[in-house]
């Protein structure tokens, strides 16, 4: 394969934009933890690494005012943090006693490392919503306008400088909408591959379950795929278990990280009642910060209404 015949120079300028603007400032705060729902993740990736144990649950006790949100996220920190730590208490010189104080003291490196975690995570959703946009309008234009967007967008590029659980989830949704839109995807594969998206998103955040509305959506009105000839395949089950099993995983692994009513390590309560109120948040957020953003996308429903009315 030629690489530079099939390279996509103003993609790459997209995607260069979008890594610079999430890069650029990850350092902030540090060493002080300023930024909301950062810590949980990372203190419990590193609770995992001191108890050297992957199942929260059979550790509640230690995890119960760290740990809030299912643990998926923990487990992708693994990896950067154990080459950190492994590579730090290399070159150090005391205990491990003494090497946990030295981490515990100044712990910017991890976050440094779980917030580059974050600028990945944003920048590959600015590639699947490139991917979307073409694979849906069948348009290059279209697919680099929407990823241009999303690349300069306030809000995804604030929230990619974060440790947090919501630029992930937003990744998640992104995959499954990519997978969906591939027409090349046989229906099996597209729901069954999309289901398995969701489901693992579940373990970063059980709203990546709403995916599965989504699906549904796209199944019953855009594949319009006939229900007689598919309730005789097997593989039209397989989704839903899927979806169902993957949650409940995640579930077991850590009861926990279901939202309920709790008081964590940064001194908040949380609550369903708050997690509901929280849609109210982001959508107030979104008309504050990002009237362009909303706009555009009002004018976009209008045009798909006219043009594309198989997905509105």
């Amino acid at each position: 394969m030629n690489f530079w015949g099939s390279f996509n120079g103003k993609l790459f300028l997209v995607l260069l934009a979008a890594f610079l603007l999430r890069f650029f400032g990850i350092g902030y705060g540090l060493p002080l933890w300023v930024v909301a729902d950062e810590p949980p993740a990372i203190l419990g990736a590193l609770k995992m690494m001191e108890l050297g144990s992957l199942i929260p649950a059979f550790l509640p006790e230690e995890f119960g005012n760290i740990l809030y949100f299912p643990p998926y996220l923990s487990y992708i920190y693994l990896i950067p943090f154990s080459l950190i730590l492994g590579f730090k208490f290399l070159f150090f010189g005391g205990t491990f006693m003494e090497f946990k104080s030295f981490i515990i003291a100044d712990p910017s490196s991890l976050f440094l490392a779980a917030r580059f975690v974050s600028v990945l995570f944003g920048v590959g959703t600015v590639w699947l919503v490139y991917k979307i946009g073409k694979n849906i309008f069948k348009k290059e234009a279209v697919g680099l306008l929407a990823a241009a967007f999303l690349a300069l967008s306030f809000l995804h590029v604030d929230f990619s400088h974060w440790a947090r659980h919501w630029v992930p989830a937003t990744f998640v949704f992104a995959l499954v909408f990519y997978l969906l839109s591939r027409d090349d995807l046989a229906p099996r594969k597209k729901y069954v591959s999309a289901a398995v998206a969701a489901g693992l998103g579940a373990g970063i955040n059980y709203q990546a379950l709403l995916a599965a509305v989504f699906m549904a959506f796209w199944f019953f009105f855009y594949d319009r795929l006939p229900l007689k000839k598919l309730f005789r395949e097997k593989w039209i089950y397989a989704p839903p278990a899927i979806l169902i099993g993957l949650g409940l995983l995640a579930f077991v692994l850590y009861p926990a990280g279901l939202v309920v009513s709790s008081e964590n390590i940064t001194g908040q309560t949380r609550s369903f009642v708050g997690f509901l109120e929280g849609y109210g948040f982001y959508l107030e957020g979104l008309f504050k910060t990002e009237p362009a953003l909303l706009l555009f996308l009002i004018l976009g429903l209008i045009f798909s209404f006219f043009y594309r009315r198989e997905y509105v």
